[in-house]
């Protein structure tokens, strides 16, 4: 009848108001983009790796606010000796401690491009892959509160380190082996069988104009192959030099500098003749397959 209907009273909720109140605006981080967020009433550490032990972080979180704490109540005392009151020296510590720390507080996005030009003007460390954050164990200054607080030695700090990149040496020298055999066992005689029928096809046309056309496949097959080949023999030589390393720092810092930008190459020509090979002859699964797989009938 176009007209409203009454709800009954079970349906009606009184919550004795008679209008919203003010809630104030939550002032916290934005957790979701920052890697040490404080949420109100804690902070919340974001950085674990999937692969990483949560114990190691936390246990350097907790040393790092322990030796704070001390140094907190260091200062306090010598504070309330030259202050009126208590109250007094309190809020003059807090006020030393807001200014003191206001390099390291940002209420943007922490892994953004923003940030990192924000944190080179406040001439804080940008530690943009492993190689350089796995460099921080041996500085001994920034270490100093480990020692300090009797979590970690000196040496077992030189032991983690060593640990640490061995590990990545490992790792990487695992992943690039892995990535030279698949691109030469797997992915360069699927090419050579594309570029076979190509051949064939090519010997076949009559046509002027549809030659010129198919000539345009043919280059581009060509061109990917030219690159593949070029990229695996380089990461081939580069990996024969690194392997001449003993050095476990030099060879960590070789690998990241030197063989992790050619193997991406590998990878990038790779994934250029996954556009151009025919589904019949692609020996892997493809990146549309295993994106929409559960959509192909």
């Amino acid at each position: 009848k176009g007209e409203a209907n009454q709800g009954t009273e079970a349906q009606i909720l009184t919550l004795g108001a008679s209008h919203i109140p003010d809630i104030s605006k939550d002032y916290t981080d934005r957790n979701r983009t920052s890697p040490f967020a404080f949420t109100g009433n804690k902070f919340e550490f974001r950085a674990v790796g999937a692969s990483a032990n949560v114990g190691v972080p936390v246990s350097i979180l907790n040393a790092a606010v322990a030796d704070s704490f001390r140094e907190a109540s260091t200062r306090l005392k010598a504070l309330i000796a030259s202050k009126s009151s208590r109250d007094e020296a309190v809020m003059e510590m807090v006020r030393q401690l807001i200014k003191e720390s206001k390099a390291v507080r940002f209420e943007g996005n922490g892994y953004s491009e923003e940030w990192q030009k924000e944190a080179k003007k406040r001439g804080l460390p940008i530690l943009p892959s492993t190689v350089e954050a796995l460099a921080v164990f041996n500085d001994k200054k920034a270490c100093e509160f480990l020692v300090n607080t009797k979590v970690l030695s000196l040496d077992e700090i030189a032991s983690r380190y060593h640990i640490a990149v061995e590990r990545y040496v490992k790792t990487v020298e695992i992943e690039i082996a892995t990535l030279q055999e698949m691109a030469t066992v797997n992915i360069v005689p699927t090419v050579e069988a594309q570029l076979l029928k190509v051949y064939e096809v090519s010997k076949g046309l009559s046509s002027a104009p549809l030659k010129k056309l198919h000539q345009e496949r043919v280059h581009a097959l060509e061109a990917v192959f030219e690159d593949m080949l070029k990229q695996i023999k380089t990461l081939k030589e580069v990996m024969h030099s690194i392997h001449q390393e003993t050095d476990e720092a030099k060879k960590m810092k070789a690998l990241a500098q030197d063989a992790v930008p050619v193997a991406n190459m590998v990878r990038n020509a790779c994934d250029a003749a996954e556009q151009l090979v025919a589904d019949e002859l692609w020996p892997l699964p493809k990146y549309r397959e295993m994106l929409f797989t559960n959509t192909i009938s």
